[in-house]
């Protein structure tokens, strides 16, 4: 059985991750995320993370590109969402805010 990964972005912050443009796994290039506790017993666990890197070669998530399909979407504190589904369990992996992008190819930085 092959696991399907998505990478969503709630652009509308509406909560679905539903729109049009949500799916974003067609762009990503690398994906990195870190949740909580890397070693056992620790009392305070550590921050989540995610970090990833999606092809902007079309520039439509770059703020600046007034003509891209996300313009006036690209903003900070827009949820991410990281989901496997292995045709029996969709499992989120990460969900968290994006606070910082570079847009050469977009990274997104989120915790």
């Amino acid at each position: 059985m092959v696991t399907e990964w998505k990478i969503l972005v709630d652009w509308d912050r509406n909560g679905d991750f539903t729109g049009t443009y949500d799916d974003v796994t067609s762009y990503l290039l690398t994906a990195k995320w870190k949740v909580g506790s890397r070693h056992a017993y620790f009392e305070v666990s550590n921050d989540n993370k995610l970090e990833l890197v999606l092809d902007n070669s079309d520039k439509r998530f770059s703020p600046e590109n007034s003509s891209s399909v996300l313009n006036g979407k690209l903003l900070p504190l827009r949820t991410v969402r990281v989901q496997s589904d292995d045709g029996t369990t969709v499992r989120t992996h990460w969900q968290g805010c994006f606070f910082a992008h570079r847009t050469e190819h977009l990274c997104i930085f989120c915790t």
